[in-house]
């Protein structure tokens, strides 16, 4: 990676003149948190993407997140005369590329951490929602206070309370009910109803077979970077999608972006069951958030299309989303 960046420097002077660095997380540098400059993310082979123009929070939120969805430890970008370096951890360095030949020679300086001040300095704020305080271990919980320590005891606490919660919304509306399969798969390629599918992919629902499925490496790096509740949030997201299937509203015709948002609504709704009413789930105050800032990194490209047949909602939709199901429940989904 680092000879590949190291190829980039020579084109860093058609950059427009660097802006000042904008404070991150808990870390304060002159200049303007909304100033906007150039951002760019380094690809594997040296190439850049697309430019974007973006603040500098938002630059370092869009490396970072292309930086987990591929899977790396760590990733790099350009914003102005900047070179960004964000790791999946969530911490965020910055070197000034004026004079510099060698990447080598890059004098990295530490900016913060874009999840330990989210709300404050990246993510959206409007409609938080808080959750109930308790005496339980922090985490997602069984009420006896086991906290699990396995990717699988997650999976299994989550799912017998998922399915729980839209069993007994599916009765109160008068609606057939059939609780989907899952799968949590660790093999190079797994066999679905909708075809074979590489290790490499995100979790996704399958209609044909009514089956979730789950890569363990996507998983398990969700909850080390979020927390525990994030993985059950992703749990009832791709739920969400299983209940769009038994309502008829998967395949009719709406764009890709409107039903993974209604996904995220479902997810929400079912967090306050969790944080309420569950009898098998408690949450911390943490645990809500975590799952919204889940979903809010995991949020498209700023620019990407509404048609685009990938597109789940940019970061700030998806959490609009999620807060909007908390907040209001299944019906305003």
């Amino acid at each position: 990676m680092k000879n590949a960046f190291l190829r980039l420097v020579g084109i860093m002077s058609v950059f427009a003149l660097a802006l000042t660095l904008l404070a991150i997380g808990n870390v304060r540098l002159a200049g303007a948190q909304d100033d906007a400059g150039s951002c760019r993310y380094v690809n594997a082979d040296g190439s850049v993407s697309g430019e974007l123009y973006l603040s500098l929070d938002d630059c370092a939120m869009t490396v970072l997140d292309e930086t987990v969805r591929l899977g790396l430890s760590e990733g790099y970008g350009l914003f102005d005369k900047y070179a960004l370096r964000t790791e999946a951890n969530g911490d965020v360095y910055a070197a000034p590329t004026d004079n510099v030949t060698d990447v080598n020679n890059l004098e990295w300086e530490y900016l913060g951490n874009l999840y330990g001040d989210q709300t404050q300095a990246v993510a959206p704020t409007p409609g938080v929602p808080s959750t109930v305080g308790n005496t339980q271990p922090s985490g997602t919980n069984q009420t006896e206070g086991v906290v699990p320590t396995t990717l699988q005891q997650i999976f299994d606490i989550a799912a017998e309370d998922i399915n729980d919660f839209w069993m007994n919304t599916f009765k109160d509306y008068g609606y057939q009910y059939t609780e989907p399969q899952i799968v949590l798969f660790d093999r190079s390629r797994v066999s679905t109803g909708c075809g074979v599918a590489p290790q490499e992919v995100g979790p996704f629902y399958c209609n044909i077979d009514h089956t979730m499925y789950y890569p363990e490496w996507f998983m398990d790096q969700q909850w080390r970077t979020f927390g525990d509740y994030a993985v059950v949030t992703i749990i009832a997201h791709e739920w969400g999608h299983a209940i769009q299937n038994l309502l008829g509203v998967l395949n009719n015709g709406d764009y890709t972006i409107q039903i993974e948002l209604q996904a995220d609504c479902f997810s929400g709704a079912y967090t306050n069951y969790a944080n309420e009413r569950s009898t098998k789930i408690r949450l911390d105050d943490s645990d809500v958030e975590e799952g919204a800032n889940a979903l809010f990194h995991a949020g498209d490209p700023y620019g990407t299309e509404w048609w685009d047949e990938q597109a789940h909602g940019n970061g700030d939709q998806r959490y609009e989303a999620f807060s909007d199901g908390f907040k209001y429940g299944v019906s305003d989904c």
